[in-house]
């Protein structure tokens, strides 16, 4: 797709890494796990099976944003639109807590979120009054759209937005006995005054976009809402991650594990030394894990064992241990030393001040304003007016916070595999949603992680 904004081309390789950063899993690993220049290729598979990725960076996203929804928040509005609306947001059966958890999560990643307010109208055209709209099924809903998927976009000079284009997974209905095309995306363009679906014709570089659909919709302006974690680049929708200077942290960490994994299962048991007459005999016998290598039969010297250099171990597990210190220290939980003074982007520093009581405040207020501002297009969709209040925390507990962030560092560098990883994983969201959804809820979830996490050998939270 050549139809991207210029910023969105220079933004996007540190999109990906972002991303790839939260996720984890084997993605990450294939992308920057670095291979040997003269690695083997049976070894470098072996190698990537074996390699795991501590994600530090999802543990520490995940409790910042649950923190700032570790109450509930309280919303008023005389509005029978928004009490549904807060209800289901994204038609999703996730609350509007649930939703913006997961919006904080990804502006943190990104450095951005977008939130579109569309409306839901199964077969509405006929509905006269609100009761008929809401007995036919018309309502709004949001949804977020991660940096990656808003590829294009003009602003006036005041940052408002005149357009934009977003990349959307295609709508494929077919039935059990078709098989699955695969991914493929669509493009719609928002405007102030309706929206235009475009769909790519074409392959390579003779691809071009052909619209599908169009209609009206009468918010008044892009239905649009931006979130930002730092500040914004002039006018443009673009801020700097705040896990900037944690991504190459990771990376480096995922490789030391990777070395010294490497060092360990190729060196960790002796090696015997033995005449070649005695070599040829031990061929045809199962007898030890790392084998022997031969020596002439002339040399004097009885058989004996070759130890494994452990001072490479030492070494790179004393380089592991500073940068999981730096990735703590970066994430908040400690003073800044030499090893960490080479912080570059300011954004990423934010989770490094000791105040995170005015970093999570202040956060909360662009939370805010950008929750009213969905509420407000919400109604307009529905051509409704009327007051509405939420009242996001104005003050945090450092100490609470850092006890939740140290907890959940330890638990995303302990690599657990199997059905231990399971369990894990499970209790630790039921920690982290039990006081905030109903038990109903907290089954289903839990029920749908142990299907999901079934097939899953490595998992890191």
């Amino acid at each position: 797709m050549s139809h991207v904004h210029p910023l969105y081309a220079s933004n996007r390789a540190l999109w990906e890494e972002c991303r790839l950063s939260y996720e984890g899993g084997r993605a990450y690993l294939q992308r920057f796990l670095a291979r040997h220049s003269k690695e083997r290729n049976e070894d470098w598979r072996l190698r990537l099976e074996r390699s795991f990725y501590p994600n530090h960076i999802r543990a520490i996203v995940d409790t910042y944003a649950a923190h700032l929804f570790r109450a509930k928040i309280p919303r008023k509005a005389h509005s029978d639109v928004l009490h549904e609306f807060w209800e289901n947001i994204d038609l999703l059966h996730n609350s509007a807590d649930e939703f913006y958890e997961s919006v904080a999560q990804l502006v943190q990643r990104d450095g951005r979120a977008a939130i579109i307010v569309d409306r839901h109208d199964p077969d509405a055209g006929a509905a006269q009054t609100r009761a008929q709209e809401r007995e036919a099924g018309r309502r709004p809903y949001a949804y977020v759209v991660a940096a990656e998927d808003v590829i294009d976009w003009d602003v006036d000079r005041l940052g408002n937005m005149h357009w934009a284009m977003v990349r959307e997974l295609s709508d494929v209905e077919r039935d059990w006995t078709t098989e699955h095309p695969g991914t493929s995306y669509q493009y719609r363009v928002w405007t102030r005054t309706e929206w235009i679906l475009y769909r790519e014709q074409g392959e390579g570089e003779g691809a071009m976009l052909v619209e599908a659909d169009r209609g009206d919709h009468p918010v008044g302006e892009v239905p649009l809402v931006w979130v930002f974690w730092g500040r914004r680049q002039g006018v443009e929708p673009v801020s700097e991650p705040a896990i900037g200077d944690l991504t190459p942290m990771a990376r480096r960490l995922t490789n030391l594990y990777s070395l010294i994994d490497e060092q360990i299962y190729q060196h960790v048991f002796n090696i015997m030394a033995v005449p070649d007459s005695t070599y040829a005999s031990l061929q045809g016998v199962e007898w030890s894990v790392s084998g022997a290598i031969p020596y002439k039969d002339d040399v004097r010297n009885p058989p004996y064992y070759l130890g494994p250099d452990v001072s490479q171990i030492r070494a790179i597990q004393e380089q592991i241990e500073k940068t999981e210190a730096s990735i703590r220290q970066l994430s908040g939980l400690g003073r800044v030393n030499e090893d960490t003074k080479h912080v570059q982007t300011g954004i990423a520093l934010s989770y490094l001040t000791m105040d995170k009581d005015a970093l999570l405040a202040k956060f909360a207020q662009k939370m805010q304003r950008a929750e009213a501002q969905v509420d407000l297009f919400a109604q307009r969709w529905m051509g409704e007016s009327a007051e509405s209040e939420r009242q996001y925390p104005d003050s945090f507990d450092p100490l609470d916070l850092k006890d939740e962030l140290d907890a959940a560092l330890k638990f995303a560098g302990l690599g657990i595999q199997g059905e231990a990883a399971v369990e894990n994983a499970i209790q630790a969201v039921k920690a982290r949603l039990g006081p905030r959804v109903s038990s109903e809820r907290l089954e289903a979830i839990e029920s749908d992680l142990r299907i999901r996490l079934s097939g899953d050998t490595t998992i890191s939270l």
